[in-house]
């Protein structure tokens, strides 16, 4: 999932009070009918009309920003970007035009481009929150987690009620494990945007890691109101429960999250750990076996479907769970290793 967005506004064009003919009616109408279908979600339409537009009026830089936008939504960014850098040329102060030309650079590869042009927005207007958003949306996308901070606090400095900046803010401080502080900011975006469901699901994982179960819980059953069906959030659900030793409850949230989400591993191995808990090896595993089916080198199916081959005095078994974890966790090949010696040894 994609977490941090760009943002696209489309802009009405001024309509000029010379423009009384016939032929700038038609502009009029040709650009009217392009913003209509990219308001309706119909953008290679809303290129059309856009482009017979400039066509009658190349000189109105609004109509070359909103083609711009019309291409952005198509994922073609190196039209938009042609688009918007030729609206920027018909007017120089087009600050909106240099922000949405740096979020085509940022999607077309081109993230120093993308800096250069939201640097060149901020001095056109050093108080728009919303590029400073999408710098740090720029930073965060390199892996600059730093200065995506700055960037964001800076935007929610300007805007404290925009959401995503304080959402954003809070994931990146997730990325720097500074986890105290990320809990803060998830807390506020909530409370701005109660459907920011993963900002429900990081407080849950949270209040876990500090033993706090049942608003753990309450947590995840946010987000799973904002998003029903998250398997994610049932999972958080069994992560609750399974530390707080209510393995039979922690048991259906696995199970439903790996039901939901039939190709995540993990939630098959947490599955079998509830039923290795409650004592139903069996069962235990057959989820370890999805697990391995999904990836035959999961360190952790291979450890504990070891173990219970020991206990089933398939030692032969066992000893092919061993090879894998030698190659890819040697802490838990040594662990299986030991008890392997002690049911073997003379």
């Amino acid at each position: 999932m994609k977490n941090s967005i760009k943002t696209i506004v489309i802009f009405t064009a001024v309509v000029f009070a010379t423009a009384t003919s016939l032929y700038a009616q038609d502009w009029q109408t040709l650009f009217d009918s392009g913003r209509r279908e990219f308001e309706a979600g119909r953008f290679a339409q809303a290129v059309d009309y856009f482009k017979k537009a400039n066509s009658l009026r190349p000189e109105v830089p609004e109509g070359q920003y909103n083609l711009g936008v019309s291409y952005y939504r198509l994922e073609r960014y190196s039209e938009a970007i042609t688009a918007f850098r030729e609206a920027i040329r018909l007017r120089p102060d087009y600050q909106e035009a240099y922000v949405q030309l740096g979020n085509a650079l940022d999607m077309n590869g081109d993230y120093q481009g993308a800096l250069n042009a939201y640097n060149r927005a901020t001095q056109l207007n050093p108080n728009d929150f919303q590029v400073y958003y999408e710098i740090g949306v720029a930073h965060r996308g390199q892996k600059k987690y730093i200065q995506a901070e700055a960037a964001f606090r800076k935007s929610v400095e300007l805007n404290p009620s925009y959401s995503s900046a304080v959402y954003n803010l809070a994931y990146t401080l997730d990325d720097l494990r500074r986890y105290d502080e990320a809990y803060t900011y998830y807390a506020r975006a909530v409370k701005l945007d109660n459907g920011l469901y993963y900002a429900h699901l990081r407080i849950g994982d949270y209040l876990v890691r500090q033993k706090r179960f049942s608003e753990a819980i309450d947590a995840y059953n946010a987000s799973l109101k904002a998003r029903p069906n998250y398997a994610d959030a049932n999972f958080g659900i069994g992560n609750a429960y399974y530390n707080n030793r209510q393995f039979s409850e922690a048991l259906t949230y696995y199970e439903l999250a790996a039901r939901q989400d039939p190709k995540w591993t993990r939630a098959m191995v947490y599955t079998g750990d509830a039923y290795r808990m409650l004592k139903n090896y069996s069962k235990a595993k057959e989820w370890y076996q999805k697990a391995l089916d999904l990836e035959p080198e999961d360190a952790e199916a291979n450890y504990w479907m070891g173990l219970l081959k020991v206990n089933d005095g398939d030692i032969a078994a066992a000893k092919k769970h061993l090879e894998i974890l030698q190659k890819v966790d040697q802490e838990l090949a040594a662990k299986l290793q030991e008890v392997l010696d002690e049911k073997t040894k003379p």
